[in-house]
């Protein structure tokens, strides 16, 4: 007869040893919250098209670039001493051809460029566009005709320093769809092409970050502009702005601005370089109204002309000292003029400031 053998009792399971919580430390050594180089960002997201002309940026380029767009909100109101030349109904028709024209792109451009850009007025009409540069060289001119570039007017002498850029909704949309090649694709390619049209057409025309691409390169412009005030701007930020239309908007245009840190465009000229920390910059929207029309050159020119170039105090100030040689001080940039705005720049609590924001009087 058998014996029975007791079966052995099973003995506990281990219970499993909690995962150690990451330290301070390594949590703040992650990926996310290190400021990266724009190759270090380019390879951490190699799955995803970055690498790409602005025409074809995306919300994804926006972001990554930790850029933002703020809220839209209307204008203060502000004073603009500078009187265009001509009458309150010449201006009132110049504004109203602008907003009310649908037919023709280069007729609200001519329109546009009368209204802000008249003769001896503080801005300049360019037609080349802006360049944008990356590893240092041009990769293109962003801004060319059909669209419209401005730059402060400076003496005969000097560069012309680069501020706006004006374009429209449906001009970007061309843009694109010359990028994606639909004008030259085969009928039978045709609907792979809208696809990848409407792969980098954002949602909201306004928010559009093709915008982005022409602040930067407004704001490259203008840094290599400086010339020889380059080193001691190093710190600075660079005023940008957008000028942004809709042919099928009547009663309200868009304004752009962004004080672009130069560490922010370094990342552009050395791609491999690490930034000491992140930088970023928020682009302020404005709403203008066209209403009324008499005023919408001088509204606008406020909104985008620094304030030297409107102050009166400096131009009085310089008609003194020099006579009839200063009677445009008010309207043309001058190197003694340059370099005081580089000198009254100083850096805020974060280590920049700005060019314009040191000229505006307290």
């Amino acid at each position: 007869m058998e014996s029975a053998v007791p079966a052995p009792s099973p003995s506990p399971a281990p219970s499993p040893s909690p995962s150690p919580s990451p330290s301070p430390a390594s949590s703040s050594d992650s990926p996310s919250s290190r400021p990266l180089s724009l190759h270090q960002i380019l390879r951490l997201h190699c799955r995803e098209t970055l690498l790409v002309h602005p025409i074809k940026w995306t919300n994804r380029h926006v972001e990554l670039l930790n850029c933002s767009f703020a809220e839209p909100r209307r204008p203060r109101p502000r004073a603009a001493p500078l009187n265009p030349p001509y009458s309150d109904r010449r201006a009132a028709s110049l504004a109203r051809n602008l907003a009310t024209t649908t037919w023709s792109q280069a007729w609200r451009r001519s329109r546009l460029e009368d209204l802000i850009a008249f003769e001896n007025g503080p801005l300049v009409p360019t037609y080349d566009g802006f360049d944008f540069y990356y590893r240092q060289r041009s990769i293109d001119r962003l801004g060319r005709r059909p669209s419209l570039c401005f730059s402060l007017r400076t003496r005969e002498d000097a560069r012309p320093l680069p501020i706006a850029v004006w374009t429209d909704c449906q001009l970007v949309d061309h843009l694109r769809m010359d990028a994606v090649g639909i004008w030259r694709a085969h009928s039978a390619l045709v609907p792979l092409i809208m696809l990848q049209y409407k792969a980098i057409t954002p949602p909201d025309r306004v928010r559009d970050p093709y915008i982005l691409g022409l602040l930067i390169a407004v704001a490259q412009g203008r840094r290599r502009s400086q010339g020889q005030g380059r080193e001691r701007a190093s710190r600075c930020t660079f005023r940008s702005h957008v000028i942004l239309t809709d042919s099928q908007d009547t009663e309200r245009l868009h304004v752009f601005t962004a004080d672009i840190p130069s560490a922010f465009l370094d990342r552009f000229d050395f791609p491999t370089l690490v930034p000491s920390a992140s930088v970023g910059f928020s682009i302020r929207h404005l709403i203008v109204r066209y209403k009324p029309y008499r005023t919408l050159s001088t509204r606008l020119l406020a909104l985008i002309v620094p304030d030297s170039y409107l102050s009166p105090e400096k131009g009085d100030e310089k008609e003194r000292d020099h006579g009839e040689d200063a009677r445009d001080a008010t309207t043309a940039l001058t190197p003694g003029l340059m370099d005081e705005l580089a000198d009254q720049a100083v850096p805020d609590g974060r280590g920049v400031t700005s060019l314009d924001d040191a000229a505006q009087p307290s």
